[in-house]
């Protein structure tokens, strides 16, 4: 028989071959297995139990269905699924497996020891669980008893560790010591610090009363008894731990739901007496976290004249909709087929509007709207900053157009003769854009037209490139992109004119392209909105006065008041204010102040407020309403829904609000009244028989003697004098006052002043002499201008190391001297002797000079002292900061790229990462991506690193590079790619051109030689004659033109001979080395060309210069 090593089964029997095993008498084995017949090989012992998701439930209670009262409210606990006592809960800040805390004292290679970051005062009283610590049992699974034993149970090795961020006047281990003990317990000592001294953070306070400096120490602590006066905690560290470890032991009241129909009661055995108390489940058929967080509010009671009173976002979404005639989905509002009689009210679904009528409602809206901002001085009190929004207009790097144009009736002067559009194919391979054919170049374009990709796919970029005949002679696909199908296409622009002003879309922009076919110009695309057609400023007058009170002074500017000798009651016209235009003053105090608003109130203003024109109701005058365009366009209608929309948002959050807030109250009820008027069955709004009550009762002021006050007989008064069926639903007593507080506003300038001596403004003069300030009298001696003086002084914000010096056995003492200021102080830390950093701790006051830095501490013999700098900051006083680069050095570009990225592996436990680079600090430049390998990079959130730039010196000079540090080190083997910018300031002049200077129409091109001097020679220009000249060669008579006589403009002298002349002197003497010419006649007569016989024949002769 031979023996295999190989298995065999047959019935309950398995056979195993075991060759290997052999003694003396035979040779293998065979191992028969046997199992009872009818019997199972397993066991089973407990099963899986599906949990309930604790994130749908939303509460519970014990319920008395016979007295129909709530016997108690039930939390609910499932520590497995993070659920645990919701008293806990509340006094918990932080949940992590790793400490949030930073220190300022430890080993600097702790990743949260960070003097810049560390934690103190800010944190006390809060709450740390450390998470990582806790284990608690699988209940999901067995018998009820099974789970009722395990539930909340915590597995060995599982401790509950709760800490307290602590202020202490002793170090870590002194705490320890006294912790507990009745000595610390009357000091607020309790609980056991997590690390000693070997971490943890420390604060210098000045105390003013004993002027000296003592130590503050902040650390986590754990089983702290006491409770810190802080307004959430009610419970100390120590009872938080052992309600979260076992809270039925705390005797806490709670629920366990073992499974969907299993849950277990904890602790309610005396409020569960008999059958009439029922348990109440509220849960949510979706996650309580993922509920929307607005309530549906389905009655709102409002009061009018009440400036508090506004309605409700959701009828303030259906009136804005309804006075726009579009929801902000761009539907119609209301919905055109729903029937008639559904269509009016506040509901969204079916979509319905307020008005029947909505253009007569707008403009009621717009009509009262322009009667509150006509008397009110809108300009320069409110923003108007979103009635200036407009869509810009298109860019030629966009490829939107070719040529532009100021208006429309230009359009018909360029040359469409040859143009015609190009059309594309693309190739498409696994989904992806492999190439695009030039099925037609087609001819005259002058920007390279934009491509647009039409049917499935996403994320392909394509761009094409022309010649001088406009053609398309290549394409270059940027990203193949992903998805695409046999069906996708690609439109290409056809040749367009941008119209910066078109007057019939009223003075829009508009894109118009050209029809080679049936050779007509029609319009593709127009401005979507610009808000400042509906909208003009106008002059403001205050009631009582208009265009034709009478002025008795003018002046240039408000300067000049102060030098007006003028009565109370008289008006002053200032023609120009910083802001532009006039301004109309009337005299209302004769006090003696710089500051005209005491003297004088403002009466009128030029564009001091501003009206909404008729335009956005009256499509007659409007011509981009519905059927007031030619057929030439794409749009079917183009009503200002945006610019409405814009308007109704300013109305509502720039201009009514402050003193004009009542007014939004009133615009409301305007609006309700006219839908009452226009509706006479409208069911969603109504009259109430509330009354609100309010009692004016002037100054709280206190009596010498006892008074009762009248609020007793006011109420019952108007209980009595009230209409029978009406309810007082608010009483409210009113005191008011108004109290001055003798303070001022400053920008702590030093500001110009008027000079009465000299009329005119002058500017203030001030020195800085030994640290002090010294003025002119009446000039920063006095008010405003002393805010300047008193205010102009710094504190010291860093202290830069010039020279570690050497041989330092402990840190030195930092000392600041200086004539004036007082107060900073600093911390000095070393390396190796060496000076490494100071540390502000106190940043001072008063500086106005740059202290000197002296450090004073033990050095070795051959020690050298460290020398560093104050610098001073954080003042009130703004200071130009002007830096000046001369950067323009190459003329060359350096840069060939600006993005930057960093690859790097991950160890594990490190969580800083330093760039090659300085990084452009702007949200959108940096970004940080991890993966296990390259190609599963996933994007990490922001709140999972900080980035800065660090100064480096390790060059040997000072220089900037990017450092990224995350809260967390990433797993180690991980690949971590940083991508990044460059910032701009690293750039010279020339790369700023490359990469920040985009030109548009009349702007210069981005060649360097255009923008920049002495990259390019020139050349030499040589100019000829203007093509306006009056004549050209031999076009006149001889002697009658420019060309043939003589310039007059020289220094001639004319002589005139009488037949005997033969000398002639001139008025002055010849100068040396310039050339003189003699002419008879109007013809010179020295040219060397001609000679004589004799010099004495002057008709025929030619003298030479030097004769």
């Amino acid at each position: 028989m031979c023996i295999r090593d190989s298995v065999f089964t047959v019935g309950n029997h398995i056979y195993v071959g075991m060759p290997e095993q052999f003694n003396e008498t035979y040779r293998g084995g065979l191992v028969d297995f046997r199992k009872q017949a009818n019997s199972k090989a397993w066991t089973k012992i407990r099963q899986s139990v599906q949990p309930v998701d604790v994130e749908k439930i939303e509460g519970a209670f014990l319920y008395n269905k016979r007295q129909e009262r709530i016997i108690t409210y039930l939390d609910f606990i499932d520590p497995v699924q993070g659920k645990i006592a919701g008293i806990a809960e509340a006094q918990i800040d932080f949940k992590t497996n790793f400490d949030p805390a930073f220190y300022n004292t430890g080993l600097r290679a702790d990743d949260d020891v960070d003097p810049n970051r560390h934690w103190s005062e800010e944190h006390i009283g809060q709450v740390w669980w450390n998470i990582g610590d806790a284990r608690f049992a699988h209940a999901y699974q067995g018998t009820t008893a099974f789970q009722k034993n395990t539930w909340n149970t915590q597995l060995d090795g599982s401790i509950i560790s709760v800490y307290e961020w602590v202020e202490s006047t002793v170090l870590p281990e002194t705490w320890n010591s006294l912790a507990d003990t009745e000595q610390g317990l009357l000091q607020g000592i309790s609980g056991i610090s997590i690390y000693g001294n070997s971490k943890y953070t420390t604060r210098l306070i000045y105390d003013t009363t004993s002027n000296t400096f003592s130590t503050l120490y902040y650390f986590w602590v754990q089983n702290k008894s006491t409770i810190p006066n802080k307004k959430n905690r009610t419970l100390s560290i120590k009872n938080l731990a052992a309600l979260i470890g076992n809270p039925s032991d705390q005797k806490y009241r709670y629920l366990s739901l073992l499974s969907k129909n299993k849950f277990l009661l904890v602790n309610c055995n005396d409020l569960i007496t008999n059958t009439d108390v029922v348990l109440n489940i509220k849960y949510s058929t979706v996650p309580v976290r993922k509920q929307r967080q607005n309530s549906h509010n389905q009655y709102q009671i409002m009061s009018k004249g009440l400036d508090t009173s506004v309605p409700n976002s959701d009828i303030e979404r259906k009136w804005f909709d309804s006075l726009v005639g579009f929801d902000e989905q761009n539907n119609i509002v209301p919905n055109p087929t729903i029937p008639s009689s559904q269509r009016y009210g506040v509901q969204n679904r079916p979509r319905q509007s307020m008005f029947v009528n909505r253009h007569e409602a707008l403009k009621q809206f717009i009509e009262r709207v322009n009667v509150v901002c006509k008397k009110t001085l809108v300009a320069d009190e409110y923003s108007l900053t979103n009635l200036t929004q407009t869509e810009p207009l298109p860019t030629l790097l966009g490829g939107e157009y070719d040529h532009k144009v100021s208006t429309f009736t230009e359009i018909q002067t360029i040359s469409t003769s040859k143009v015609k559009p190009a059309k594309l194919t693309p190739v498409v391979q696994n989904g992806k854009i492999v190439r695009v054919t030039i099925d037609d170049a087609g001819r005259g374009y002058k920007n390279p037209p934009k491509i647009t990709l039409t049917g499935a796919g996403t994320d392909a970029d394509i761009s094409v490139a022309i010649n001088a005949l406009g053609q398309i002679t290549s394409v270059t696909i940027a990203n193949q992109g992903k998805g695409y199908d046999e069906s996708t296409s690609i439109s290409v622009r056809r040749f367009t004119v941008l119209v910066e002003s078109d007057n019939t879309v009223f003075n829009k922009w508009s894109l118009y392209s050209w029809n080679e076919t049936e050779r007509v110009w029609f319009r593709r695309s127009i401005q979507d909105y610009d808000v400042t057609q509906f909208w003009n400023y106008i002059d403001w007058y205050d009631e009582g006065y208009n265009q034709f009170t009478e002025v008795d002074d003018t002046i240039a500017g408000s300067y000049l008041l102060t030098s007006l000798d003028n009565r109370i009651g008289q008006t002053v016209k200032i023609t120009s204010v910083g802001s532009g235009g006039w301004l109309l003053l009337e005299k209302i105090a004769d006090e003696d102040t710089e500051d005209y608003t005491v003297n004088y109130k403002t009466i009128g203003r030029q564009n001091g407020t501003i009206q909404f024109n008729d335009k956005l109701y009256d499509f007659e005058k409007n011509t981009v309403g519905f059927d007031n365009r030619s057929f030439d366009s794409y749009f079917y209608d183009n009503t200002p829904t945006k610019e409405l929309r814009f308007i109704l948002e300013a109305i509502k959050n720039d201009i009514f609000i402050g003193n004009l807030a009542v007014e939004y109250n009133e615009l409301f009820f305007a609006t309700v009244r006219y839908v009452l008027a226009e509706q006479k069955g409208c069911d969603w709004v109504f009259k109430t028989s509330f009354v609100k009550v309010k009692h004016n009762l002037g100054p709280l002021f206190q009596d010498v003697t006892f008074n009762n006050n009248n609020l007793a007989n006011y109420e019952s008064y108007i209980n009595e004098v009230k209409p029978y069926t009406t309810n007082v639903r608010e009483f409210v007593s009113n005191y008011a006052n108004t109290e001055p507080t003798n303070t001022t506003i400053s920008d702590f300038d030093l500001q110009p002043e008027y000079s009465t001596s000299n009329k005119a403004i002058v500017t203030s003069k001030a020195q800085l002499i030994d640290g002090a300030v010294v003025s002119a009298p009446n000039s920063a001696s006095v008010y405003p201008r002393k805010h300047w003086a008193e205010n102009n002084t710094y504190k010291v914000t860093e202290v830069k190391v010039a020279d570690p010096g050497s041989g330092y056995t402990a840190p030195p003492v930092v000392k600041f001297t200086s004539p004036v200021g007082s107060g900073a102080t600093a911390t000095a830390y070393i390396g190796y002797g060496k000076i490494t950093k100071v540390v502000v701790t106190n940043s001072g006051s008063g500086y106005t000079v740059a202290p000197i830095i002296t450090f004073e501490g033990s050095q070795a013999n051959d020690g050298t002292r460290a020398t560093a700098t104050a610098i001073l900051g954080d003042g009130v006083v703004r200071a130009p900061h002007i830096v000046t680069k001369f950067d323009r050095i190459s003329g060359k570009v350096y840069y060939a790229s600006l993005i930057e990225n960093s690859v790097s592996t991950a160890t594990g436990i490190q969580t800083i990462y330093d760039l090659d680079w300085p990084m452009d600090l702007s949200n959108s430049k940096v970004k940080v991506f991890i993966g296990k390998d390259t190609s599963s990079f996933v994007e990490q959130l922001r709140s999972l690193y900080t980035y800065e730039n660090i100064e480096d010196t390790t060059k040997g000079y000072t220089r900037q590079k990017g450092r990224v540090t995350f809260v967390k080190p990433p797993k180690s083997g991980e690949i971590i790619k940083i991508e990044y910018y460059k910032p701009i300031s690293l750039l010279t002049a020339e790369d700023r051109i490359n990469f920040a200077y985009n030109p548009t129409s009349s702007m210069y091109g981005k060649q360097l030689e255009q923008l920049m001097t002495g990259v390019d020679y020139g050349g030499v220009e040589v100019r000829s004659f203007d093509f306006d000249s009056p004549s050209g060669w031999d076009s006149q008579g001889w002697y009658s033109d420019s060309w043939d006589t003589y310039d007059e403009t020289f220094e001639d002298e004319i002589f005139t001979a009488d037949g005997s002349t033969n000398a002639v002197i001139l008025t002055k003497a010849m100068e040396q080395n310039v050339v003189y010419n003699i002419y008879k006649n109007g013809v010179r007569i020295d040219c060397l060309l001609y000679t004589s016989p004799s010099p004495r024949d002057l008709s025929t002769s030619r003298m030479p210069s030097s004769a």
